[in-house]
């Protein structure tokens, strides 16, 4: 983000810490959506971020979903282990 965002770096900071957020919970196209609306200093280095997160869109987890996946699974296990 150093190099794709104006300003100072907690903005800098602010930016990344967006961006995570939405690509934590699967959100790419708003991730992209974000990127394309900051003020950059790179223009260049902002579009192959883009491009990344385009080509990489399917691959991109959403980890809130699996965290809730798992913890359900977790919760089918124990009901298993209290029944027997």
């Amino acid at each position: 983000m150093s190099m794709i965002a104006k300003g100072s770096s907690i903005g800098k900071k602010e930016h990344a810490s967006n961006i995570n957020n939405l690509l934590w919970n699967g959100n790419t196209q708003k991730a992209i959506t974000y990127l394309n609306n900051i003020p950059v200093k790179n223009k260049e280095k902002q579009q192959e971020l883009i491009n990344y997160l385009k080509k990489h869109i399917a691959e991109i987890i959403d980890y809130e979903k699996r965290q809730l996946a798992e913890d359900l699974l977790l919760r089918e296990e124990v009901k298993k282990l209290m029944i027997r």
